[in-house]
């Protein structure tokens, strides 16, 4: 990972990096850890990851999750997916234990995910923007996914999510919507 923080209590702020070729040797990592070949992890409470460059992502290029107050904004992503599946440019999760009360997703560049399926047996998705397991109160705004495998944007269970003037282009789907019912 370019940068992780699993202590779930730091506020940091990750801007204006440049962040490139992450978790792309296949086997490189644990593949029985869903969190393994993400290029940037942001987890405390009120973490920002802004203004950044991230190519050529084995797994999410951001990921969001365990936590509330998070943000993505103004970030180029470029080539996510490239040796796993199951991939978000911007991927956010929060599981039904956490109570979320905001998330931003704003103003972001979400191009080319790599479908990866030698050897893999299952959900093959690769989504430009990715909301898992309960990231209610999420506003995303401004967005823009382009030839994204699967589709453009997932919500899986999240509810009191604002979506506006976001683009999908050449992309498998527009938006999903999953609701599951244990």
């Amino acid at each position: 990972h370019a940068f992780q923080n699993e202590d779930y209590v730091a506020r940091d702020t990750f801007t204006s990096n440049k962040v490139d070729s992450t978790g792309m040797i296949l086997g490189g990592w644990f593949e029985t850890n869903q969190n393994s070949a993400d290029a940037v992890i942001m987890l405390g409470p009120g973490s920002i990851a802004t203004y950044d460059s991230i190519t050529n992502s084995g797994h999410h290029a951001i990921r969001i999750a365990n936590t509330d107050t998070l943000t993505a904004q103004y970030n180029y992503i470029a080539n996510f997916g490239m040796s796993r599946y199951d991939a978000g440019g911007i991927y956010s999760y929060t599981g039904d234990s956490i109570i979320n009360h905001y998330r931003l997703i704003d103003h972001n560049i979400i191009l080319n995910s790599n479908q990866v399926s030698a050897g893999i047996t299952g959900d093959l998705s690769e989504w430009g923007v990715y909301l898992d397991g309960f990231s209610n109160y999420t506003t995303i705004t401004n967005n823009t996914s382009e030839n994204c495998w699967t589709g453009g944007m997932l919500l899986i269970n999240s509810d009191n999510v604002t979506i506006k003037n976001n683009t999908f282009y050449n992309c498998g789907y527009g938006l999903g919507y999953v609701n599951y019912d244990n």
